[in-house]
């Protein structure tokens, strides 16, 4: 089974590949020179994307009927899944073997329709990777022979998505004992920023958490669902750890330790004292995309915990998600450099004084009502959100970082 399916990718695929990309026009094995270079894998991947058409003749099952389903098993064998994460691992594997100096690094292709956008994001990842570096004193020029086959063995189950294929170069300055330690936990973080946020902890921040944590399975469960969740619980105590964790247990496993790794938000519910477990269960569902601003400015307010969150729920409906996420959600990613952090705070504080002015004119709605019925939030909130939606997205698009 596996073997037709490397004779179709390294055979006809290829070769349709090969007819596709301008920088395979004269390579001697396409494959080879896909999986060996990781800009022309990432761009194969996004290419399989747009031009399915193109791999018609390969998509069907043991009948010669479309299979449109990528979890559905093909005629050689596997699912377009399964051979996705095959072909996602096997460029690990070569990356890893070019990083720790086991096989020599391809020249440099230029890529047909590269942007700026693409080498803004890879210099952010250059970035990152540079900060895992420097927090863990890898030298790659210092590896020993079975570095790479060390490092892919423990990473190797962990890689399923195309979207990985970018983050290799950050893979490879993480050590093995982070991945043998938070396993897949921290292969699912799918951004950048994420990954930055990674890098900013250290090895006795995770000891300090499963201290507080105290029982070795719940700290695996946190390592392997969000690591980021470390950068929060690090910081409390075990009693504030408790209060939120006890107000969570109702919640999906993953969505649960994605509250802990919105990490100010998680800190500052588990150590405010005007927060108490219930109100920390009514929020639950949102707490894993609320900033902390929106949660800090709701209590200083006096809102209320169930108020809140019919407000929020109005206001999804309202604003829509995407400008709904980028007013109450977290702050997203600008950079690394003193600029983006410039530009972060302007970001940041226009959120603050924005929800507080929305939040405090809700409250002045609700009392010219006099009427103390569960409607009268929902009602003040539209009215509120619907008068300053069109403001609110203007000062987005003006504040929001460019895409990565």
């Amino acid at each position: 089974m596996r073997g037709e399916v490397l004779r179709l990718l390294r055979g006809p695929i290829a070769q349709t590949f090969k007819g596709l990309m301008p920088e395979l026009a004269n390579a001697q094995d396409p494959y080879a020179t896909v999986l060996g270079n990781l800009e022309l894998l990432d761009r194969a991947f996004k290419l399989f994307a747009a031009r399915r058409d193109a791999f018609a003749a390969f998509l069907v099952d043991a009948k010669g009927a479309p299979v449109t389903e990528d979890s559905k098993r093909l005629v050689c064998g596997r699912s377009v899944n399964e051979v996705v994460a095959m072909t996602v691992r096997s460029g690990m594997r070569g990356y890893a073997e070019q990083h720790f100096g086991e096989t020599a690094r391809p020249a440099p292709v230029a890529i047909s329709g590269a942007s700026a956008e693409d080498a803004r994001k890879a210099g952010w990842i250059a970035q990152v990777a540079a900060a895992f570096r420097q927090r863990h004193g890898r030298d790659a020029s210092k590896a020993k022979e079975g570095d790479a086959a060390r490092f892919y063995k423990a990473i190797r189950d962990m890689l399923d998505y195309p979207w990985q294929v970018p983050f290799f170069p950050i893979y490879v300055e993480i050590p093995v004992e982070l991945f043998e330690k938070a396993g897949i936990g921290i292969t699912r973080l799918d951004d950048i920023e994420k990954l930055q946020r990674l890098a900013r902890i250290a090895g006795e921040d995770i000891g300090k958490a499963e201290r507080v944590v105290t029982d070795p399975e719940l700290a695996k469960e946190m390592l392997e669902n969000n690591p980021l969740a470390v950068a929060s619980v690090s910081k409390m105590t075990a009693p504030e750890f408790d209060k939120v964790h006890g107000a969570l247990a109702h919640l999906d496993t993953r969505q649960k330790w994605d509250v802990f790794g919105n990490t100010l938000t998680a800190v500052l519910i588990g150590k405010d004292k005007r927060i108490t477990k219930q109100d920390v269960y009514i929020l639950a569902e949102h707490l894993n995309l609320l900033n902390e601003y929106a949660v800090r400015i709701v209590f200083d307010l006096r809102l209320g915990a169930e108020q809140f969150a019919r407000l929020l729920e109005t206001a999804i409906k309202v604003l829509g998600r995407g400008l709904f996420l980028a007013l109450f959600g977290p702050i997203p990613f600008f950079g690394t450099d003193d600029a983006a952090a410039a530009r972060r705070k302007s970001y940041a504080t226009y959120v603050e004084a924005t929800i507080k002015e929305l939040i405090g004119t809700v409250q002045e709605l609700v009392a010219k009502f006099q009427r103390d019925t569960p409607e009268v939030i929902p009602e003040c909130v539209a009215l509120v959100c619907q008068a300053r939606r069109e403001r609110i997205a203007f000062e987005f698009t003006r504040l929001m970082p460019e895409p990565a």
